[in-house]
């Protein structure tokens, strides 16, 4: 995630970013601690860090409405938007899987879900993923990274309701799913 870095803030010891996503060009798999950090400190190779290092920044460094409780070391959660849809997707800490549900979070969480023009936000939990509406919690347990999260609505007697599945990447039905 690209943007313009809110002036008064810095990664300052944060390396989230360096254990929770995958990294190709390191061939450095999802929710493993990259060999090139020194945790607490940053990047060893940071002037050589690969382009996907790069391009990324979590939201606490883009978003100036996020309060320091937001701060990835101390909320251990890390806020990002999923392209090409814009979706809030939040990666928990592994040693810290409930933080999503402490407050102030979890009702921040439910906000952005209300406020989304997708009507959800994803949890990711580790390899399980939560699918996060105004009114629910859907957990679809573990996820392969290669799996789509599909999110759809369908009527119910008295209105809409969201529900959530997981799709494989050669299902037709991809390309139409938001």
């Amino acid at each position: 995630m690209t943007g313009t870095l809110v002036p008064s803030r810095s990664c300052n010891g944060c390396t989230m970013c360096c254990d929770i996503p995958e990294i190709p060009e390191l061939n450095k798999p999802r929710m493993v601690m990259c060999p090139n950090c020194t945790v607490g400190v940053g990047c060893g190779i940071y002037d050589t860090r690969p382009q996907t290092c790069r391009a990324f920044h979590c939201s606490y460094l883009l978003h100036p409405e996020l309060g320091e409780e937001w701060r990835p070391t101390t909320c251990k959660m890390m806020i990002a938007t999923e392209p090409p849809m814009g979706r809030i997707v939040v990666h928990v800490d592994k040693s810290h899987a409930d933080a999503w549900r402490q407050e102030p979070y979890f009702s921040q969480i439910k906000s952005w879900a209300a406020r989304s023009k997708l009507g959800h936000v994803l949890v990711w939990q580790g390899q399980a993923v939560v699918v996060v509406t105004r009114a629910a919690e859907i957990d679809l347990g573990p996820a392969r990274l290669d799996q789509y999260v599909a999110v759809k609505t369908r009527n119910i007697p008295g209105g809409k309701e969201l529900y959530a599945y997981l799709m494989e990447p050669d299902d037709p039905r991809v390309k139409g799913v938001e």
